[in-house]
């Protein structure tokens, strides 16, 4: 099941664009990281600290210890912020003690090939759908953290999986070709293989768009996407 969720009148059926020129897409970078850098300035107050953050050992994490587990929620953060984004989400969660937890640190932040960034994320939630067969796993990813998220959906074997979208990329972002037109993508971090995986309908994200879409059909899996 696909649901998009935006703010058109239910007869309109258009599909949703961005028109907005490069002056207002750095604009937006810029207060994005406004917004990270205030973040960074409170992160040494961390009341989450080794409760649903696990800890990342090279490209691995250290297993969770799953207790009375009834649900899976894993939440991914974008690219270059930290789980700590997460931390209002995660006040309202544990509310729920048959409801667990998994909010790791992207590894390297992000600024690798989304495989990469996915595989560790993908071994956790692979043993707890072993672990918990008929449990519903929740998968939460914004910006970058939402197109890991649909790489952990597409290679994962469960019973049930919903996948929330927020800001995901999931068809490259027009930033990146511009920035690259520009010559100046290193400058932002990106490097070849991002490049090839962020540009806007390129080859690479057509290819895994077609899989991610075929990939489902006839499994429980239900898809809401959030454009901001």
């Amino acid at each position: 099941m696909l649901k998009i969720i935006d703010n058109a009148s239910s007869d309109d059926h258009r599909p949703l664009r961005d028109d907005r020129g490069c002056l207002v897409g750095l604009s937006d970078l810029c207060l994005s990281m406004s917004k990270e850098l205030d973040s960074r300035s409170q992160r040494h107050e961390n009341p989450w600290i080794g409760h649903p953050f696990p800890t990342l050992s090279g490209n691995s994490y250290e297993m969770p210890s799953w207790q009375h587990s009834k649900k899976l929620v894993v939440l991914i953060h974008g690219l270059n912020s930290s789980p700590l984004a997460w931390g209002q989400y995660l006040d309202a969660l544990s509310a729920d003690a048959a409801t667990s937890c998994f909010a790791p640190l992207v590894y390297q932040k992000g600024y690798c090939k989304l495989k990469e960034a996915a595989r560790p994320i993908l071994e956790v939630v692979r043993q707890y759908a072993q672990q918990f067969p008929d449990n519903p796993i929740v998968l939460v990813g914004h910006s970058n953290g939402a197109r890991i998220a649909a790489y952990v959906e597409r290679k994962l074997e469960a019973n049930e999986i919903r996948l929330i979208s927020i800001a995901g990329p999931h068809s490259g972002s027009k930033l990146v070709n511009w920035i690259t037109s520009c010559g100046i993508e290193s400058s932002f971090g990106f490097g070849t293989h991002m490049v090839e995986e962020w540009s806007y309908q390129g080859e690479w994200v057509q290819k895994k768009l077609r899989k991610w879409q075929n990939k489902r059909l006839g499994q429980m899996v239900h898809r809401l996407f959030f454009a901001t």
